[in-house]
């Protein structure tokens, strides 16, 4: 997971970085950047301790 976060976070600041510069990043590489977003969030969702008590739907 810790590894996942940390892809992310290096390419949203070279995506960000590029914009900045002018050369706004292509569709599929904010889409690759949102599809690495959301396996982190079903990463941290299933792992995480039920606060209710209840598993998550699966």
């Amino acid at each position: 997971m810790r590894e996942l976060s940390r892809e992310i976070t290096d390419r949203i600041v070279d995506l960000t970085g590029r914009w900045i510069e002018g050369r706004p990043p292509s569709r599929d590489e904010i889409d690759s950047v949102s599809a690495a977003i959301a396996r982190l969030h079903t990463t941290i969702t299933f792992s995480a301790p039920s606060t209710t008590g209840r598993q998550p739907h699966r």
